[in-house]
């Protein structure tokens, strides 16, 4: 019988990397627990892993808080904008301008077939999802 982790039970950080890589992802960078994959789409994901949570970024793009406008805004936090998954951030950068990010997790338990599905359909719903989002801010890209 396998026993299944706590939720503040750590995970094997190279355990992770093997399932990433087993569904179809390259890791391009690794610093440790914070690290780049991508797959065939080319789009590069941050991805840290804190105890059980494996967290996932993607950097959307860079723009002056000017282009911000309240529509733009609204359509980003708008819940039928068709972002499944992800969150919106916005985050001030060391030029003035504003970093949009999207970003979600998971949760992992056994390190098993299930914890390889939900890390597939993350990393693969926050790929959707910056296409979606990058449609919504095509004005100001």
């Amino acid at each position: 019988m396998v026993e299944l982790k706590t939720s503040t039970e750590a995970v094997d950080l190279q355990a992770v990397k093997n399932l990433i890589k087993m569904v179809g992802y390259e890791i391009i960078r690794d610093n440790g627990d914070l690290f780049v994959v991508q797959d065939e789409s080319c789009i590069p994901i941050y991805c840290c892993l804190q105890t059980n949570v494996l967290s996932n970024t993607v950097p959307c793009h860079k723009t002056s808080k000017e282009t911000l406008t309240g529509d733009i805004l609204y359509k980003m936090l708008d819940a039928s904008n068709g972002l499944s998954t992800s969150n919106f951030r916005l985050t001030e950068v060391d030029d003035g301008r504003v970093q949009i990010v999207l970003t979600n997790f998971c949760k992992l338990q056994e390190l098993g077939d299930d914890d390889a599905d939900d890390i597939w359909s993350a990393l693969n719903f926050l790929e959707i999802d910056v296409v979606k989002a990058r449609d919504i801010l095509k004005d100001i890209l």
